[in-house]
């Protein structure tokens, strides 16, 4: 279990047999979501910020209970909603300063795709790895936007009720969950 301590800019890592912490690392600054890999070797966190606009992501080696690298988003700021797309190597982060979501490659360290939604505080996401969609909660706006990954464009925007912030998707009954 990795849980983020957004004050002290650091996440622990908890074994779930023993309920102990097995080490404590360093974040950036505001540490608000972690994404694990499918592997369950890696842990990607999206660093907000505080008043000061965070702009960076943590990688987390699991096994080895140590931070390994800094992906810096250049421009794109206040990361948030983070999951993995459908490998080890490949995260998408809304970066909700900006009204983006954003493709990044892991090993690489660099963002290989950026997808507008043109809407405001583009906060969580969740992923349908199957058909390769994500679906970005939209608190500003009241929308969801729906982003096609194999076809790298927006699709559409659904209306939800006010203020739309934790998502989810169900592949099981090919819902999303707001």
């Amino acid at each position: 279990l990795v849980v983020l301590n957004k004050s002290e800019s650091t996440a622990s890592l908890v074994d779930l047999e023993t309920l102990s912490i097995t080490a404590t690392v360093q974040t950036g600054l505001g540490p608000h979501e972690v994404a694990v890999s499918p592997n369950g070797k890696t842990a990607v966190v999206s660093n907000y910020g505080d008043k000061a606009a965070g702009s960076t992501l943590t990688v987390i080696d699991l096994l080895k209970g140590r931070t390994t690298d800094t992906i810096d988003l250049g421009t794109f700021t206040r990361p948030h909603g983070i999951s993995f797309v459908s490998n080890n190597n490949e995260v998408l982060v809304t970066a909700e300063d900006q009204r983006y979501v954003l493709k990044v490659n892991v090993l690489q360290k660099k963002i290989i795709r950026a997808w507008p939604t043109d809407q405001d505080i583009s906060h969580m996401l969740a992923v349908d790895k199957r058909r390769m969609r994500a679906f970005v909660a939209n608190i500003g706006t009241n929308l969801i936007t729906v982003i096609d990954l194999s076809k790298n464009k927006k699709i559409m925007d659904i209306e939800t009720g006010k203020g739309p912030e934790g998502i989810d998707y169900s592949e099981y009954n090919d819902e999303i969950w707001v």
